[in-house]
């Protein structure tokens, strides 16, 4: 959780404006946890977390570009419809569509009926660039067979880019898709079924050892893809929902007349499910969060909470989702 814990407090800068720790990330890997004192054309200047005293130079060709958008978007001044344009520049000028398009999107909203005709035709282009990119992601992962993230890319054309010439593309895929998915999960529930029903009390076991090794790969996948948030978000999800079968199987054993004399074994199982489901729920919700999605994210920690209504991480979590509902434009749903 140590990337979780390092994130916060660069979300809490964002959202109401409290200079506290930040990571930049850096390319080719690695990341410095401080808080940034200083951000120039060329370098910047930060303390290291933990390390009294201590003040570096990082030159900005080796900070990633993810961080170096978070950092200069965190320190705009004000909404300036020009400020917010020049980013939206910057972030096209290195691919970063996404970003790119959303920082166009809001220069056109804060200059509402005195937008020009280039800064419209900024978003259009990144839009489309934006959707024809997702598009493309989305098809390589129908050929490597991973259904529900090419799904969640072409989910994604059609909520924020449904102008763009994508978006008839993938609206039919997603029909198809989805057709596919449902056939799929359904095999899957008729095999978990068909399993539950010849397992002994030491196979149920053996079972819920698996789904909790299964759950924590998918939950590292989930950390390892952070900079993807759509790929995080399925990893988190798909790790929840095999914590909650874990679950499923142990209360089902705990049932069986072979359970008795064996309660200990139970309960560890048991805790060891509860613990990495909160870990996975506050992971989960964080991501949420990120995109924008604070409803979901909510949710998230007040099934974290749930288990352990004194966990920290959730409390800071859902305080920072408190303060971005007082501000309308970080508290609507997004991506």
């Amino acid at each position: 959780m140590k990337w979780t814990i390092a994130i916060v407090p660069a979300l809490l800068l964002i959202l109401v404006g409290v200079a506290m720790a930040e990571t930049v990330y850096l390319k080719g890997g690695g990341s410095l946890e401080g808080r940034v004192l200083d951000l120039s054309e060329k370098t910047l200047t930060m303390t290291i977390e933990g390390v009294e005293g201590s003040k570096v130079e990082v030159p900005l060709s080796r900070v990633s570009d993810y961080s170096l958008f978070e950092l200069k978007r965190a320190r705009l001044s004000g909404d300036s419809a020009a400020d917010h344009e020049k980013l939206g520049d910057w972030a096209n000028e290195r691919n970063l569509l996404a970003f790119a398009m959303d920082e166009y999107a809001l220069a056109v909203k804060i200059s509402g009926e005195a937008v020009t005709a280039e800064l419209q035709k900024k978003l259009d282009d990144a839009s489309s660039r934006c959707g024809a990119d997702k598009l493309s992601r989305a098809q390589k992962l129908v050929s490597a067979g991973e259904l529900v993230e090419a799904r969640s890319y072409l989910r994604d054309i059609l909520k924020n880019n449904p102008r763009c010439p994508s978006a008839s593309t993938a609206r039919e895929q997603v029909k198809v898709l989805s057709g596919r998915i449902d056939k799929e999960r359904r095999m899957a529930r008729e095999r978990v079924r068909a399993e539950a029903a010849a397992e002994s009390f030491e196979d149920g076991l053996k079972s819920v050892r698996k789904q909790i090794d299964e759950g924590d790969r998918l939950r590292q996948v989930g950390l390892f893809r952070s900079g993807s948030l759509g790929k995080a978000e399925d990893a988190f999800l798909a790790a929840i929902a095999v914590y909650e079968q874990a679950r499923a199987v142990t209360v089902r054993a705990g049932k069986m007349p072979a359970a008795r004399g064996r309660e200990k074994d139970l309960l560890e199982l048991s805790s060891a499910i509860e613990t990495r489901l909160l870990t996975v729920y506050v992971d989960v919700g964080h991501n949420f969060i990120v995109k924008g999605n604070l409803i979901k994210a909510n949710h998230y920690m007040g099934l974290a909470l749930a288990i352990d209504p004194n966990d920290p991480k959730a409390l800071a979590l859902r305080s920072s989702i408190a303060a971005a509902t007082a501000n309308d434009r970080w508290g609507r749903p997004g991506r």
